[in-house]
């Protein structure tokens, strides 16, 4: 029937040397067979889901982003196929956002690069007694 199997007889007959030989050539064409039937037949990957997320007033979202996007708000999408933004520019962004040269200012009212005194909100005025 199959020659690749010793009978009982043969296989008293051999050294410790072969019977290991036996062994590791049978282990050998079983993972041989294995490689092959999961690189034939492989599962399928799981998916990736992208959980929604939602991006409130006056917000900035940077990335990818699935949802509802409220007012004033503001979605940098991602700038490579792996998801990630990457900002090399000077920019402001945001509601009201200001920025000075050289710098990146990111959300509702944010200053970046600026002299104080632009920053500065004029005082009140005073009240009489």
């Amino acid at each position: 029937m199959f020659y690749l199997i010793p009978t009982k007889a043969q296989w008293r007959e051999w050294s410790l040397p072969s019977k290991l030989t036996c062994i590791g050539a049978y282990l050998g064409v079983l993972s041989i067979v294995l490689a092959v039937v999961f690189f034939v037949w492989p599962s399928p990957a799981p998916q990736k889901t992208q959980p929604s997320v939602d991006v409130g007033k006056d917000s900035v979202a940077i990335g990818r982003v699935s949802g509802s996007v409220g007012d004033r708000s503001v979605v940098i999408g991602a700038t490579d196929s792996n998801g990630n933004t990457i900002i090399t520019q000077p920019m402001a962004v945001g509601y009201n956002a200001q920025a000075g040269p050289g710098s990146i200012a990111i959300g509702a009212n944010a200053r970046a690069g600026l002299p104080l005194a632009t920053n500065r909100v004029p005082d009140a005025p005073k009240r009489a007694r």
